[in-house]
């Protein structure tokens, strides 16, 4: 169906099909294909994909923001940017705030090490 994107899109691209999925998502993932070049951004539905989650104009969004994640592979390895905490990272956090001495390490620290 998206390549009859005239029947969905109408006069305003906030109420299209995609624009409403993203708007009641949790996030988005971009995945980036570590063979060749880098080009999502290099088309216009991928820019507007990232535009309606980052800026947060999904039109039935029910939480305060949308996460916006990069994921690729680097030497056949994953690699993931995340926005935000992973959901072990957030509760390492949550351990660490209640009883640092039993968790010294932070889920800050442990998504900059993830990250870096």
């Amino acid at each position: 169906r998206q390549h009859e994107l005239s029947m969905d899109l109408g006069q305003d691209l906030l109420k299209s099909a995609c624009a409403r999925a993203i708007g009641i998502a949790r996030g988005v993932v971009l995945m980036l294909d570590e063979s060749g070049p880098v080009t999502p951004f290099d088309r216009i539905w991928c820019c507007f994909e990232a535009a309606i989650t980052i800026l947060n104009l999904g039109v039935s969004r029910s939480a305060s923001s949308s996460l916006f994640d990069i994921a690729t592979t680097a030497g056949g390895e994953p690699q993931l940017l995340t926005d935000g905490l992973t959901e072990a990272e957030a509760e390492l956090e949550s351990n660490h705030r209640r009883t640092p001495a039993a968790f010294p390490r932070s889920g800050w620290v442990s998504k900059y090490e993830r990250e870096a």
